[in-house]
């Protein structure tokens, strides 16, 4: 069974207006060194498994940041308006190889901008928004 993180990537990936947008760059953690704008990072930043009073419930509720860099704030708002377009509502089977992960619920529940200073001194930073997605799945147990 993949993860939610890789289910959710692969949701996004798979539209054709987001991967028309920023391609395959959308890393978990952190971008390769030299990545040319515009790209994506997420990060788990909670999994909470469900129990019953024995064991575990088989459910478990996910949440994941997404970072969305671009050189100007229309195209970080476009990426981030593609992947809410796709993904907020999003339910069903996920597959990625031979794994697979029913999604029975995905939700994008905030979002911010911000703006990142360049380090080299050049008058124009980096354009960001982060969104906060809240997922639902299965997990064997």
């Amino acid at each position: 069974m993949i993860n939610s993180e890789i289910a959710l990537r692969a949701v996004l990936l798979a539209d054709g207006t987001l991967s028309g947008l920023i391609g395959t760059q959308l890393y978990p953690g952190a971008a390769p060194q030299s990545i040319a704008l515009p790209f994506g990072l997420m990060a788990r930043t909670m999994g909470d498994h469900q129990h019953h009073m024995t064991a575990g419930s088989g459910l478990i509720h996910t949440s994941i940041t997404i970072d969305w860099f671009a050189a100007t704030q229309a195209g970080a708002l476009a990426i981030a308006e593609a992947a809410r377009l796709v993904g907020d509502g999003y339910t069903g089977a996920v597959t990625v190889g031979a794994e697979s992960v029913t999604l029975g619920q995905c939700y994008m529940m905030s979002d911010r901008t911000t703006y990142i200073n360049r380090s080299d001194g050049a008058d124009i930073g980096v354009y960001g928004i982060s969104q906060d997605w809240e997922l639902w799945h299965d997990e064997t147990v």
